[in-house]
């Protein structure tokens, strides 16, 4: 069943390629990021205007029904206008972590990579790797792959494949690496940087065991 998604924050580096996989999967998508009510990126939010998704400015105008399923980065707060709207009308809300677990983990195989360093560089060499291989996967990434990009896909963070191989980037920053069940758990490296070394192994230990 198709559903209406809102993305606040669009254009950003995580919810862009999240919103993409999303579409692709049937469903239909709005947003709104403050970056384009300033008139900054212009291009980018007309590669997404242009690709079908409808942009509204980021002050809630654009969420008016319950049956939407609002999608924000990190903590979700009232001061944020689309966030207000949507606890006004009822409508559901979710966090990108959140969204992105739920895809990831539904996957029959999933290839979680995460680590201090180099999980974007990665997880674009492990897609290369599958797409050249014919296995068709679903990628989730925080860069531009540059092997995929072209005049058609400027902002080529996501690779968008079939539904039962899922790549993605995983971020331990925000502690939402425990909510990702992968297939194979894959580990640059872990270097004091976010949390204390002791969170790290915590967290670090789930995400492989």
């Amino acid at each position: 069943m198709a559903n209406d998604y809102f993305f606040c924050g669009v254009g950003g580096s995580g919810m862009l390629p999240l919103a993409m996989i999303v579409q692709a999967r049937g469903h239909h998508i709005e947003g709104s990021d403050r970056s384009r009510d300033q008139g900054r990126t212009p291009e980018k939010f007309a590669w997404l205007q242009a690709h079908g998704v409808v942009l509204h400015p980021q002050d809630g105008s654009g969420v008016t029904r319950a049956e939407q399923i609002v999608v924000a980065t990190g903590a979700v707060e009232d001061t944020v206008p689309d966030i207000g709207a949507a606890k006004a009308v009822g409508a559901t809300i979710k966090t990108r972590p959140q969204l992105l677990s739920e895809l990831f983990n539904a996957a029959p195989a999933s290839i979680g990579v995460a680590g201090t360093s180099g999980k974007s560089t990665i997880t674009g060499m492990i897609a290369w790797i599958l797409h050249n291989a014919g296995r068709e996967p679903t990628v989730m990434n925080g860069a531009v792959m540059k092997n995929f990009a072209d005049a058609d896909h400027p902002f080529a963070s996501a690779l968008i494949g079939g539904p039962d191989l899922f790549v993605s980037e995983v971020d331990e920053s925000d502690g939402s690496i425990a909510r990702y069940n992968p297939t194979v758990a894959v580990v640059s490296n872990i270097s004091l940087d976010h949390k204390s070394m002791e969170e790290l192994r915590e967290l670090f230990g789930g995400f492989t065991d």
